[in-house]
């Protein structure tokens, strides 16, 4: 794998998508196909059935004691038999009928289903054919995220791989206090290196480290699970548990909006949750002076 360094990033997840969309889009017209060749089935099937039920029906409707009389030769128990017969012949033609009819309506809805497929697969192909290019410049990305306090500046780097095919958006920031929701007893976050990893499917990954030349195992304490982390709420070693904040964070990288990105995820690593099961481990964390890491801000 081989990444370079790029000023600008262009993200256009529907270049990747068109190909599969219109992929997916013969498929569905494939199977409305398919799916109006059986209703044509079925409805010739129910079309036969009713048919012959039909005169079955009228057949057993009419009056049939004298001629029932005549065929059997005045025989009773034969013509008893023969009734017996004709009754069958009509319950199983009526049965035969109502389950064509049943066969005929589930092909219908199948057949329903699949147009109602294949609009959906048009409408999302109609979408991505109409997304613009997402630019994302590094300059300004950089002199956007200085407003950010934790932000390290010029930590920001755009890189591009092209096998397999991916852009990331790498970061730095710089040690952070948490504090608990009612904002007291705040613990120190070491400073951390961030990856967006941004697939051509428009899917990403985001993986936390120790920052370049931070040691790993200084910056690192034994949280959730016995796994050593760099903040309460991470699930491994470089995953975090993002929670309610995890769909602001996809939405903004969706929409190439990476200082909202950083700024949401900037927000998550500034709380804990004591009451929850990962961040009850933050008392392993070093406590904080914030008025001290405040003024060091300030005089940065």
């Amino acid at each position: 794998m081989s990444w370079s360094h790029q000023p600008t990033l262009v993200l256009n997840p529907g270049k990747e998508l068109k190909a599969e969309l219109e992929l997916q889009l013969e498929l569905e017209k494939t199977e409305v196909e398919h799916r109006h060749n059986i209703l044509r089935e079925r409805k010739l099937i129910l079309h036969r059935a009713s048919d012959q039920w039909t005169r079955i029906r009228d057949a057993y409707k009419q009056p049939q004691s004298w001629r029932l009389h005549q065929l059997t030769g005045g025989h009773t128990k034969l013509k008893e038999r023969t009734q017996e017969l004709i009754k069958h012949y009509h319950d199983s033609a009526q049965d035969t009928c109502h389950e064509a009819q049943g066969a005929f309506d589930r092909a219908y809805r199948q057949w329903e289903l699949a147009l109602a497929s294949v609009a959906q697969a048009e409408m999302k192909l109609r979408m991505v054919r109409d997304q613009a290019d997402i630019v994302v410049s590094r300059d300004m990305l950089d002199t956007f995220l200085r407003d950010n306090a934790y932000y390290t500046p010029d930590s920001l780097q755009l890189s591009y791989n092209d096998e397999p095919m991916q852009h990331r958006v790498t970061f730095s920031l710089r040690d952070i206090i948490a504090t608990n929701p009612r904002g007291n007893n705040p613990i120190v976050i070491p400073p951390l290196r961030i990856d967006f990893y941004i697939f051509p499917t428009g899917s990403h990954d985001l993986v936390v480290r120790n920052d370049i030349g931070r040691p790993y195992w200084t910056d690192r304490y034994k949280g959730y699970s016995e796994v050593p982390l760099l903040h309460p709420h991470m699930t491994g070693e470089t995953t975090l548990c993002l929670g309610d904040f995890g769909e602001g964070v996809t939405e903004a990288i969706s929409e190439g909006d990476f200082v909202t990105a950083i700024t949401i995820l900037t927000m998550f690593f500034q709380q804990y949750d004591p009451n929850d099961s990962a961040g009850a481990y933050h008392d392993v964390w070093p406590d904080a002076d914030e008025d001290r890491h405040i003024a060091d801000y300030a005089d940065a």
